[in-house]
């Protein structure tokens, strides 16, 4: 092997290792995450891709979720891993594969940047273990964006750097892998990273190069762009976010101190209030990234790499992240708006990003000279903060609540109490260590990058737990009850859950033991949506948490209670929901009671209820205007789902028209034994055939018409990449004239 290689194959496979030291469980003991969407999106959605690509379906219509909707799998690792390892083999290699790449990125952004293999690797490592990073292991597409960024911004500044075909075509590549994940706040902030580290006064043709990667990365993109845009037809993502809903989950200055002091809100996986007190700090009671933790020693080593140029970068993407308590609040949601994205928080990846590449500059400089007596500075007030929580907890848990007015509430108080000593004084003693390491300088100070990884691996370790693969299985009880439904006819469900009953009554070992998996697990149990996608249920208004479902077909959080089930029965009869899941008792004159099943985790069963008189998917009407009065007592019609794209109808009817209580999108089609048939919108959003009478047997296919020419263009591009990445042609050696 080159020996100019084995450096960066020794980066490699030490970011590797640090990869599974951090989720060791999933890689060797196959446990399962189940955190928030993870749960509740992401897992199920993967057991639904993964049936569709055993019948030969890559899908771009689910069925299962919203009472029928356009839907987009373009992240080319996600279809990798579903094909090969199934939905929780996927779950399982998301956060090591991503943390992998994320650590071996950065450090390839570090490389690019001129640093040494000690300074690349630490701020790989910095990057991999940060508290963002590892927040993201429950929102996927969030952390596949941020573990490619790196990556991208890396390319990037290679092509500003100079000319190559090669450059840019890896550019392309790399971004176009990025945009498949769906993360537009992740690619946005990479695009502006490229042009805030790589901008100067020189050649302007650098740019062009810039500008033709990226026309390469739109080409190569186009089966992800042009597929975003028919899913977004009709839903909130192509109309355009409210004030409110942009700015979600903006940062708070409150929460600031959390990227300094480990367990800074106490466990973020808590069964109840009692050891976790951010709720009046974060919107929805619940922060959107578990943990923004840097550590002191990161920002200690940032400090001696400080940079005018990176600073600003971070500074910038704080700024952002704040938004409607920052003061650029007008401006982001301006921002924001016009680019139909959300979250300011997500920002924060640009300040990450920035503080690590400071780190692991300071770092380089810090070999190379022995360090100031000021370095040991927050390594000592750690320690004398975690001496006195240890010695005097009531008295210094008084003292900072008078310095900081958040920390007065007596939750938090308890956290600083029980929490905090043990907490600070391990971050201490490695910023004690860190800080001795780059007093000394030379050598020594490869122990700061150890220091700083120790410390940032055991503040992130909790933020990902795992459980075995049992719980997204349903219990035998629940499962006959569900099967034998099922076997009534293709019909919806809808599920309240347990997160909207308040008076369950939970098993006193449960509530003592203080853990989250009960919470989510009785969730997954009681179907709530898209929970139903694991067992190939067809349901309908769900909570909408991408902003990608068409407008009406879910539920806003009121209308998800029990108590407005009336309310909503006239919605839920007209999707063909039969089936509702829920502890309630809803009301007699509008559902049956069918089963009762125990829940181990609670004292009050799970009830299934039959809504009375339930409307059929499909059904025969002598014309439009009598939907409404129309499916029960008609002619016989039969309705039968295929696979994700196709459906077959066969009836036996007068002169009418057939409906189907499926979501209307132009790009089905049907056709019968005599050719194609009319599908029309019917009704509030459902379709029809007409029908001149007689038995028919119709056959309708979801069949867009840009994934063709998407594929193409992807197709060229692909081949120009591919082109563009050949070596250069060997000069044939002139011929001598004698």
């Amino acid at each position: 092997m080159d020996r100019r290689w084995r450096p960066a194959l020794l980066v490699v496979l030490a970011h590797a290792l640090l990869a599974l030291a951090l989720s060791w469980d999933m890689v060797l003991l196959g446990r399962v995450p189940y955190v928030r969407d993870v749960a509740f999106l992401y897992v199920p959605d993967f057991a639904f891709l993964a049936r569709a690509l055993a019948q030969g379906v890559w899908p771009l219509w689910n069925p299962l979720i919203d009472g029928g909707r356009p839907v987009l799998f373009p992240y080319l690792p996600d279809l990798g891993l579903v094909a090969l390892l199934g939905p929780l083999g996927a779950a399982r290699a998301e956060l090591p594969l991503h943390l992998w790449c994320a650590a071996a990125g950065a450090s390839m952004l570090a490389h690019v940047r001129g640093r040494g293999p000690m300074a690349a690797w630490a701020t790989g490592a910095f990057y991999g273990t940060s508290g963002y990073l590892l927040s993201c292991g429950n929102v996927f597409p969030i952390l596949q964006g941020a573990a490619w960024a790196p990556w991208v911004i890396a390319a990037g500044l290679a092509v500003l750097d100079r000319p190559g075909r090669r450059r840019i075509a890896a550019l392309a590549v790399l971004s176009a892998i990025q945009v498949g994940s769906l993360a537009a706040e992740q690619v946005v902030q990479s695009a502006v990273l490229i042009v805030a580290l790589g901008a100067r006064r020189d050649d302007p043709r650098r740019w062009l190069r810039l500008a033709a990667a990226g026309l390469l990365s739109a080409v190569l993109s186009a089966p992800t762009l042009l597929g975003v845009r028919a899913m977004s037809a009709g839903t909130p993502r192509e109309e355009g976010f409210g004030r409110a809903s942009t700015m979600s989950w903006s940062l708070s200055p409150r929460e600031l101190p959390a990227m300094a002091i480990p367990s800074y809100f106490g466990d973020m996986h808590t069964f109840s209030d009692a050891g976790f007190w951010g709720q009046a700090v974060f919107e929805h009671g619940y922060p959107y990234f578990l943990s923004i933790y840097l550590g002191p020693v990161v920002l200690l080593l940032a400090a001696l790499g400080f940079s005018p140029r990176l600073a600003l970068v971070a500074l910038g993407g704080l700024l952002v992240a704040l938004g409607a308590h920052g003061p650029l609040a007008p401006l982001v949601a301006a921002a924001m708006g016009a680019l139909h994205i959300r979250v300011p928080s997500k920002f924060l990846l640009s300040t990450v990003i920035a503080v690590v590449a400071m780190a692991g500059d300071g770092l380089e400089r810090a070999a190379g000279r022995r360090g100031r007596a000021w370095v040991l500075l927050p390594g000592a007030i750690l320690a004398v903060v975690g001496a006195a929580l240890l010695a005097r907890p009531e008295w210094t848990a008084a003292l900072l609540a008078r310095a900081l007015s958040a920390l007065q509430d007596p939750r938090a108080q308890s956290v600083i109490r029980g929490a905090w000593p043990g907490a600070v004084l391990r971050a201490a003693a490695l910023a004690l260590l860190g800080g001795l390491a780059l007093w000394r300088g030379g050598r020594m100070a490869a122990l700061a990058a150890l220091a700083a990884v120790a410390d940032l691996a055991v503040a992130g370790a909790p933020l990902d737990p795992t459980t075995t693969p049992d719980f997204y299985t349903l219990r035998a009880p629940l499962r006959a009850v569900v099967e034998a439904a099922r076997a009534e006819g293709p019909y919806r469900w809808f599920s309240y859950g347990a997160a909207l009953n308040t008076r369950l009554s939970w098993r006193s070992d449960l509530v003592a033991r203080n853990r989250d998996l009960p919470l989510f697990g009785i969730e997954v149990q009681s179907l709530v949506p898209r929970a139903q996608e694991l067992i190939g249920l067809e349901g309908a208004f769900d909570e909408d948490r991408t902003g990608f479902a068409p407008r009406g077909s879910t539920f806003g959080e009121d209308e998800r209670r029990p108590g407005r089930f009336r309310q909503v029965f006239p919605r839920l009869r007209a999707a063909s929901v039969r089936w509702v899941i829920g502890y309630d008792a809803l009301p007699d004159d509008l559902v049956l009671l069918r089963a009762e099943v125990a829940q181990p985790e609670v004292r009050e069963p799970l009830r299934l209820y039959e809504l009375r008189d339930p409307r059929p998917r499909a059904f025969w009407v002598p014309g439009a205007d009598a939907i409404d009065r129309g499916a029960q007592g008609g002619p016989a019609v039969s309705y039968e789902r295929v696979d994700p794209h196709t459906v077959r109808v066969r009836a036996t009817t007068p002169p009418g028209l057939i409906v189907v209580l499926d979501h209307y999108d132009p790009a089905w089609r049907a056709r019968d034994e005599a050719g194609d048939v009319p599908l029309v919108r019917v009704g509030a959003g459902s379709w029809g055939l007409p029908t001149p009478g007689g038995s028919r047997t119709i056959v309708a296919r979801f069949k867009p018409r840009w994934p063709a020419p998407a594929l193409v263009l992807a197709g060229l591009g692909l081949l120009v990449a591919l082109s563009a990445a050949r070596p250069p042609r060997a000069a044939r050696p002139a011929r001598d004239p004698g």
